[in-house]
């Protein structure tokens, strides 16, 4: 809402940190630079008091709405299990072999991040909620390890009869997540094919 905002962001980048944080995730848009990955950005909300010669005039940052993957390598300082970006293509970037992609993933990972949660294309709004909800479900409610929560949040989805995607209009989501999966895919599963559940991977510890 109002207040998924860069300088939000920013307020709680200052002391004590984001090192407070075990869990961080953002439910963002994401722009994936092809050509330079570090500048490649989560896109949160402008409140329009942007000052883009701000670093000339007085050393402060520029303040865009754009948070991006070399912000966060060089301001961030993480202590967190696990970071989410529900963004598409956040795991993509330029391929550096043993040391990974850089964009995103290295950014966060040399910020102190120990696990990832990145996309490797364009994601469905609607079955990436449903997909997350369950992850989170499996992890903290089941009390499954990072890879199996998404594992069986991605069987979960795969099954799922339509209606239950309808009921995120009127349903809680935390409601919708709970309940069991069906024993075998419904015959009108909406997300039964690997576009709508096999984009997000882990990187890093697992």
């Amino acid at each position: 809402g109002a207040q998924a905002s860069e300088e939000r962001l920013m307020a709680l980048c200052q002391d004590p940190g984001l090192e407070r944080f075990g869990y961080l995730h953002f439910a963002t848009h994401a722009v994936i630079d092809g050509v330079q990955p570090l500048r490649s950005a989560l896109i949160l909300r402008s409140t329009g008091t942007a000052n883009p010669i701000a670093p000339i005039v007085g050393g402060g940052p520029v303040v865009d709405g754009r948070v991006t993957a070399e912000q966060i390598r060089r301001t961030w300082r993480l202590d967190a299990d696990l970071v989410v970006l529900s963004a598409c293509r956040s795991g993509m970037g330029e391929n550096l072999g043993g040391e990974g992609f850089l964009g995103f993933s290295q950014a966060l990972l040399s910020a102190g991040a120990r696990t990832l949660m990145l996309s490797l294309w364009r994601v469905d709004d609607r079955a990436t909620a449903l997909l997350m909800g369950r992850f989170y479900h499996e992890l903290f409610i089941e009390g499954e390890d990072k890879g199996s929560a998404l594992r069986g949040a991605q069987e979960w989805l795969r099954t799922i009869p339509a209606r239950w995607s309808a009921d995120l209009d009127r349903v809680p989501l935390e409601e919708i997540v709970a309940r069991d999966a069906p024993e075998s895919a419904a015959a009108d599963a909406p997300f039964r094919h690997p576009y709508y559940w096999a984009a997000f991977i882990l990187v890093g510890a697992k």
